[in-house]
């Protein structure tokens, strides 16, 4: 069973889920079914949230390996689970994803601890190609000290 940070947490892990977990938070319900059953088909134990509240629920439930958040508007409403997940573990990959790019959007991503911001629809393989990559990175302290790039 995964660890889960605290006792009183609502939501549970599941019994023999794989060990990597990734967290997916989209408003649109859309692309967040279509990144869920990508990532799910590929083996990941997927949590997804169709807001930044219930993604910042389960970043205080469980531990978790990959985060994936929509910026939301130009407002960039996932702003508020991309800094819980990074003030929680700050070696935990983010990934934002944005419906329209937005160079300030980007520049605050990347600021505030991001490692990628990319602009929505992905294709299918290279979603996959940045998750794995950055979990493989994540276990490989030189990717993060030589600053090498991932795309």
């Amino acid at each position: 069973m995964k660890q889960v940070r605290a006792t009183n947490c609502e939501m549970s892990a599941d019994r023999g889920a794989p060990t990597i977990t990734v967290l997916v938070m989209d408003e649109d319900a859309n692309d967040l079914r279509w990144t869920h059953s990508l990532l799910e088909q590929e083996g990941f134990n997927v949590r997804a949230c169709g807001t930044c509240a219930d993604a910042l629920r389960w970043l205080e439930c469980e531990v978790l390996d990959f985060v994936i958040v929509s910026q939301g508007g130009p407002n960039f409403e996932g702003r508020s689970v991309l800094e819980r997940a990074i003030e929680i573990d700050r070696r935990t990959p983010v990934l934002v994803l944005a419906r329209f790019a937005d160079m300030g959007c980007y520049v605050e991503s990347m600021h505030l601890g991001a490692l990628d911001y990319f602009e929505k629809p992905l294709a299918p393989r290279e979603l996959l190609r940045l998750v794995k990559s950055h979990l493989n990175c994540r276990t490989d302290r030189d990717c993060r000290a030589a600053g090498d790039s991932l795309v």
